[in-house]
């Protein structure tokens, strides 16, 4: 990973419980192998060997948490929750202040445009090292049950026909390699953290 935080990812990984597809890069500033989030925005989706991500490197939490989660480059309103047994909080990086904020409810968590297919998985180290900020305020009103779990597909004037699925992923072989599952959990009425 340069210093500007573009990255030449060695390896991928898909997180077996959540869906989450991670570049697996070594960091220029420490020489540490970390875990990036591939989001469907990322540049990295088209780098990633789609097949072999899901049939051979698709792994549990105890693999996962052997590749911290980069904390030095997140990705603007990335959102991670601890995957080893901590207190379940869920936190978005805000790109405007630069830190890390604690999404209080299920409301906020959709006012603020969030999506499950979206949370990653960090290990606890990350919420020791992460520049947390003032947690986001509660929004008013009710959780949405038309919520969506994931990000709208794009239009379909802008794209072309089949090439990405209701995250924005590739869906196609001729789209990025080879199809592409994504597992999400389902939505619960709260998003955990103390106060």
């Amino acid at each position: 990973m340069a210093l500007d935080g573009s990255v030449s990812p060695v390896g991928f990984v898909r997180d077996a419980e959540l869906g989450q597809t991670y570049a697996v890069v070594r960091r220029a500033s420490d020489g540490r192998l970390v875990r990036v989030w591939v989001s469907g925005a990322s540049p990295l989706v088209t780098q990633v060997p789609w097949q072999a991500v899901n049939t051979q490197f698709t792994v549990g939490a105890a693999v996962l948490s052997a590749i911290p989660l980069d904390d030095q480059h997140p990705a603007p309103r990335q959102v991670v929750r601890r995957f080893d047994g901590g207190d379940g909080a869920i936190y978005f990086y805000d790109p405007d202040t630069k830190v890390w904020r604690w999404v209080t409810d299920l409301p906020t968590f959709q006012t603020l445009g969030l999506y499950w297919c979206d949370v990653t998985a960090a290990d606890g180290g990350m919420f020791e090292r992460m520049r947390r900020g003032d947690p986001v305020p509660a929004a008013a009103g009710p959780v949405r049950g038309d919520y969506p779990s994931c990000r709208p597909a794009p239009a379909p004037a802008t794209t072309a026909p089949g090439l990405t699925d209701a995250t924005g992923l590739p869906s196609s072989p001729d789209a990025a390699g080879a199809e592409m599952s994504v597992a999400s959990p389902e939505p619960q009425d709260t998003v955990g953290g103390d106060a």
